[in-house]
């Protein structure tokens, strides 16, 4: 409802509103919205009239929740004249029946104060049980598959039209959901939404949505919109991880002392159809920087799971690997037709010849790469 402005002119003299009082006339002071979607505006503007001869002076005094707010008139309503109210209440979080109210006091003697309310029926033209679905741990050129529940809260029967996505290649299948999965979402009707991405688009992580229009016979005018958001995570190729390598691919080994040595394991995952691979390579720089990698089990290598072992002997000589242009560095070939060089990392180092060499640095805190 707008209010246009100006409901009647002005009434009664000077010498009247000076020595008169106001009245307050309420048209309404309750209303109903019916049922209404959990996503639409839930305002209302009601209309209270000054018959009296005074000017009328209105204030807030408190409403029956802080999701309910009220807008009064700017300055006293004069005689003959009237003025908008606005109640407007938040129903994110609420289902089903509401009655929210909103009190005010006045100056009219014989109605200081009274009470505006608005109520309704917060119901679900259509919504998704799951309107974000998220997909983790996917193989890389797998297609994949997944469902969620679409249903109404109002609508004993309604039909999905209009679909779209903005995932290339993604189809979608709507079965009628039996009684059992509807019951948890007070629905009277709904579907079995499933959605198929094919492998094409499960080439890396990706996030897309899935959007369709509602319609139903019962109210053919009535379309309603339900969007849903599908995110599948798609690991890397290949991860190396350890507590002693960074997440820029850096295995920090620190300052040595002279004789000391040291050495790091990491693992190497490697996903997707080629994780058996085997080693044809290992290049490492400085050359005295001792590299394996193998798996530690046959089970473990079809799983592609590697133990990667770096090792600075003991017998290493004084040398400065902690700068940015100075670090060692280890490459591993393999057979694999997708990424040969399967590891590329550096290796932050110093074997000190008494004292710590100049440029040394700390690495950011090791996790993984």
């Amino acid at each position: 409802m707008v209010w246009s402005g100006r409901l009647a002119s002005p009434g009664g003299s000077a010498a009247d509103q000076a020595t008169g009082v106001p009245k307050v006339v309420l048209k309404e002071t309750r209303h109903d919205f019916g049922i209404l979607d959990p996503r639409e505006p839930c305002k209302h503007l009601f209309i209270v009239k000054n018959e009296g001869t005074a000017p009328l002076r209105l204030a807030k005094a408190g409403t029956s929740c802080k999701c309910t707010v009220s807008v009064l008139p700017k300055g006293d309503i004069p005689p003959g004249m009237g003025g908008p109210i606005e109640i407007e209440s938040k129903t994110e979080g609420i289902a089903g029946r509401f009655n929210h109210t909103a009190d005010f006091v006045t100056n009219d003697p014989e109605m200081p104060r009274f009470q505006l309310a608005i109520e309704g029926d917060i119901r679900s033209y259509v919504a998704a049980s799951d309107p974000v679905i998220g997909l983790s741990e996917l193989e890389r050129g797998k297609p994949v598959e997944c469902a969620t529940i679409i249903y109404s809260q109002v609508w004993d029967a309604f039909s999905l039209k209009e679909v779209k996505s903005s995932i290339e290649g993604l189809t979608w299948e709507f079965q009628p959901a039996p009684a059992e999965k509807l019951k948890p979402f007070d629905a009277r009707s709904g579907y079995v939404a499933t959605f198929r991405i094919p492998g094409s688009a499960v080439q890396k992580s990706f996030h897309g949505s899935v959007e369709a229009v509602a319609e139903s016979a019962s109210q053919p005018d009535v379309k309603k919109s339900v969007q849903l958001t599908l995110a599948g995570e798609v690991p890397a190729l290949r991860t190396v991880y350890g507590p002693q390598v960074d997440i820029d691919g850096v295995v920090t080994l620190g300052p040595l002392k002279p004789g000391e040595g040291a050495s790091a394991r990491l693992i190497l995952r490697v996903r997707g159809d080629h994780r058996e691979i085997q080693v044809r390579k290992i290049e490492a720089t400085p050359s005295f920087l001792k590299v394996s990698v193998a798996a530690q089990s046959p089970e473990l290598a079809k799983k592609g799971i590697y133990t990667i072992a770096i090792d600075v002997p003991p017998d290493a000589p004084p040398c400065n690997h902690l700068s940015e242009d100075t670090m060692g560095e280890i490459r591993v070939l393999t057979d694999h037709p997708e990424m040969p060089e399967i590891v590329r990392l550096k290796v932050a180092f110093a074997v000190t010849s008494g004292r710590l060499p100049r440029g040394s640095t700390d690495r950011p805190k090791p996790g993984s790469s």
